[in-house]
């Protein structure tokens, strides 16, 4: 806990290494049936990768109906689940994985 609000750090490591040369990756963190808000920051040392790639966090930036709705999610309960599958995708910062 960091000034009330719950902080995480992982790694994901592959089963084998993929050559990323010219290619770009994406990956967004969510919860399918279930809506939580977080933002994800791509920290200064996971940049020292071994191939010239870059990391960056796109946050997720509401448009009015976006922001519609994560009002009557934040309506919800904690026993109710929101009736939309993979809600969370539509809400969730993204990191680009970008290589030369």
């Amino acid at each position: 806990m960091v000034d009330g609000q719950i902080i995480v750090s992982f790694d994901l490591p592959l089963a084998s290494p993929v050559d990323m040369s010219g290619q770009h990756a994406s990956l967004r963190l969510y919860y399918p049936v279930f809506y939580y808000a977080y933002s994800v920051n791509v920290m200064p040392s996971s940049q020292q990768l071994d191939a010239p790639c870059r990391a960056t966090a796109n946050p997720f930036k509401p448009n009015e109906a976006e922001a519609s709705a994560l009002v009557q999610l934040a309506a919800l309960s904690r026993e109710e689940t929101p009736d939309e599958p993979d809600i969370g995708a539509q809400f969730s910062d993204e990191v680009v994985l970008t290589c030369r």
